[in-house]
């Protein structure tokens, strides 16, 4: 980068991290993000990168920032020094196209080569990881080794967990002894203790690809529920717990499962009011609990809604509101609607703001034709961009016509979500 500063007369006001060299996505980006908002200010004219994959491997975003940053006044200019493209030249345009287009296949190839060597590698036992569970640190060979402290605490949650303590419990008592959790803090969730019990990693195994990427370049994860295979490793990594321990553990869960499952048709949660309602006291959010009569299961049962404040789930906090019976959120609910169904001015109001923010039908399927016009225009210019690369053709316009038709579609996009 240097190298090309030398040849301008410019004062260098600031160098930008590529801190995530694997991101395909410019939102997950917070350098590159942070030198977009400085372009705006009006703080940067010109940009120097090292190349086109430093700056962007997504093509379409490539583009959409450099077309942004000229229409910028004044503009805001880039040199890539490996090709030597500086898009101040009217002819820039085209070859960044056909560029970037390569640096999107590389990524979408890099990705799917590391993957293949990663599963490889896991058909061996070998599984490499940047982070760890707590209770573990990284060696300066990339080891899983125990960290004693932490390990002294999910030792405790195990042993507490057999000695008949809820799992709401252990995490009231770690909070209350300010024991530093797996986030940095003095606060323990029960969700967190319940991830401990049931983790595999503390007795030395792991799991390999229990989430996958769907594509190199949304880069978005989903649950792997069969569509790649999965390797279970055992003695990967020192145990902090037994395989007795871990046993009568997931044993003791299973039992308290069991009862839950006398009445499974009452025990999902009622998702019409999930995260919907708030405490008037303290603005926590209500949760849902049911009353089982465990002596009459034909009784079945009752079904209430509480503030998780007041119920122990944030410890540090406090409020004393009570239960309220899902009948008399249901009856205040309806009751609420009437009125507002009665209410004229209401319904003027409501119509008129769905109107404004929900897609008709006709829009609908103009999204859906814009989606589907995309993949066909990005399928034309690959196809294209090889011509060119392989000289077979030397319809160049094509090029460009396609690209803009793309960053019109894309920005077409964008208006509707928006």
């Amino acid at each position: 980068m240097l190298s090309s500063y030398r040849l301008y007369e410019s004062e260098l006001k600031e160098a930008f991290k590529k801190r995530f060299d694997n991101q395909t996505q410019s939102k997950n980006r917070t350098e590159f993000n942070r030198l977009m908002q400085k372009c705006k200010e009006g703080k940067i004219d010109l940009i120097l990168t090292k190349s086109i994959s430093r700056f962007s491997r997504n093509t379409v975003d490539a583009l959409s920032w450099v077309r942004m940053l000229k229409s910028l006044d004044p503009p805001v200019h880039i040199h890539f020094e490996r090709e030597n493209i500086n898009t101040a030249d009217e002819d820039s345009e085209l070859m960044l196209t056909i560029l970037s287009s390569m640096a999107q296949e590389e990524a979408v190839s890099l990705g799917s080569s590391s993957q293949w060597a990663k599963q490889k590698l896991a058909e061996q036992g070998i599984v490499n990881v940047s982070r760890v569970p707590y209770g573990y640190d990284l060696d300066e060979e990339k080891k899983w080794v125990i960290n004693p402290e932490q390990a002294a605490v999910v030792r405790r949650i195990f042993q507490s967990y057999l000695n008949s303590k809820s799992s709401r419990t252990i995490a009231r008592e770690l909070s209350e002894e300010k024991i530093e959790s797996a986030s940095g803090n003095n606060y323990w969730h029960q969700n967190s203790v319940d991830c401990i019990l049931q983790s595999i990693f503390y007795k030395g195994c792991y799991l390999y690809q229990k989430t996958y990427s769907q594509d190199a370049i949304t880069q978005k994860r989903l649950v792997n529920k069969g569509e790649l295979p999965q390797y279970y490793i055992e003695d990967h990594h020192p145990a902090i717990i037994t395989q007795e321990v871990w046993d009568a553990t997931q044993e003791l869960r299973e039992s308290k499962k069991i009862k839950i499952k006398i009445m499974p048709e009452e025990r999902r949660e009622p998702q019409n009011f999930h995260k919907i309602f708030r405490c008037g006291q303290c603005g926590g959010i209500l949760s849902h609990h049911l009353q089982y009569n465990y002596q009459d299961p034909k009784k079945g049962a009752k079904h209430y809604w509480r503030c998780i404040v007041s119920r122990g789930k944030n410890y540090s906090a406090k409020c004393s509101a009570q239960s309220f019976r899902q009948e008399y959120l249901e009856h205040n609910f309806m009751t609420a609607l009437l009125e507002m169904r009665a209410n004229e001015r209401f319904q003027i109001e409501a119509e008129a703001v769905a109107t404004k923010t929900d897609l008709t039908s006709e829009e609908l399927a103009e999204v859906k034709a814009i989606e589907a016009k995309m993949e066909q225009l990005n399928q034309e210019l690959y196809e294209a961009v090889d011509e060119e690369l392989n000289k077979a053709g030397q319809d160049t316009k094509k090029v460009e016509a396609l690209t803009d038709h793309i960053v019109k579609c894309k920005n077409q996009l964008d208006e509707y979500e928006e």
